[in-house]
């Protein structure tokens, strides 16, 4: 999983929300996920369908759609409102960003990476 900074999305604007005093609307955005020659030798097909979840802060966890294949071009972009604070800071600095990469199958799912 590729990591990095960039600009905000130009093609759509984050939801209007009401933001209080403090409050700031972070967006984190997911490109692309590459799976190496060693993973895709443990994936059932050259052409698996996989999705991302990832968990930031106090949000809920969020899910990327279905893709098929190696190389994914999720182009998946969250937003969250948060309370900048010392709490919120220190997770900033301390924290991960955990993301897993799940295979479905059926109707069911298998975990097959984790990143943090």
């Amino acid at each position: 999983l590729e990591l990095g900074t960039r600009q905000p999305s130009s093609r759509m604007p984050p939801p209007a929300v009401d933001l209080q005093h403090g409050e700031n609307v972070l967006e984190l955005h997911l490109s692309r996920v590459e799976v190496t020659p060693d993973g895709a030798g443990l994936l059932p097909s050259s052409t698996p369908s996989l999705f991302v979840t990832f968990d930031f802060y106090e949000h809920q966890t969020q899910i990327t759609k279905l893709r098929s294949g190696l190389r994914l071009a999720f182009d998946h972009s969250s937003h969250f409102k948060v309370t900048v604070n010392e709490t919120f800071l220190r997770y900033l600095l301390k924290g991960t960003l955990l993301l897993e990469l799940h295979l479905a199958v059926g109707t069911s799912f298998k975990t097959v990476a984790v990143s943090n």
